[in-house]
C-alpha cells in the first residue's frame, strides 16, 4: 500500500506543483498526508534492511486518519447535489420550450401546408404530428 502512496503523492504533486501543494490552501492536509507517507517509506526501508520498524501501527493508525479527508469530500458532494439540481431545472424548462415551438410551428406548418398540391410535402404537413415531427426533424 505504502507504493500507491507514494504514486498518488507524486501524482498530486506533479498535479498542484509544488509550491501549492506545500504552500497552497490544502497546504495542512497535504503536509499531513507527506508525512505519513514518508513516514511509511521510512518504515518499510527499515524493514527491507532487516531492522525492525519504528512504528508501523502508528504509522496506520494515521493512515486511518487520512479517511477523515472524506469528509471534506461529503461538503463536496452537497455543492455538486445543488449543481445537478439547478442544471436539471434548467434542462426541463429548455425542454418545455423547445416542445412549446415545435409544437407552434407544427400548428402554423399544419394550417398552412395541410393541402400543399406538393404529394411530398402534403405527406409531412398533414396532420399535427406529422408536423410536428417534421418540424423536429
Amino acid at each position: 500500500f505504502t507504493i500507491l502512496y507514494v504514486m498518488e503523492l507524486v501524482v498530486r504533486i506533479r498535479d498542484l506543483k509544488p509550491r501549492e501543494f506545500f504552500l497552497g490552501s490544502d497546504s495542512g492536509w497535504n503536509w499531513f498526508d507527506f508525512s505519513i507517507t514518508a513516514l511509511g517509506v521510512l518504515d518499510s526501508f527499515r524493514s527491507l534492511c532487516g531492522q525492525k520498524g519504528f512504528g508501523s501501527s502508528a504509522a496506520r493508525l494515521f493512515r486511518v486518519l487520512r479517511i477523515m479527508r472524506l469528509f471534506r469530500a461529503f461538503k463536496f458532494m452537497a455543492e455538486v447535489d445543488v449543481v445537478v439540481s439547478t442544471a436539471g431545472k434548467a434542462t426541463i424548462k429548455l425542454a418545455f420550450l423547445v416542445s412549446l415551438v415545435v409544437f407552434v410551428s407544427a400548428v402554423v406548418t399544419t394550417n398552412t401546408l395541410w393541402d400543399s398540391p406538393n404529394p411530398e410535402v402534403r405527406e409531412q404537413f398533414h396532420d399535427l404530428f406529422a408536423s410536428m415531427w417534421s418540424t423536429f426533424k
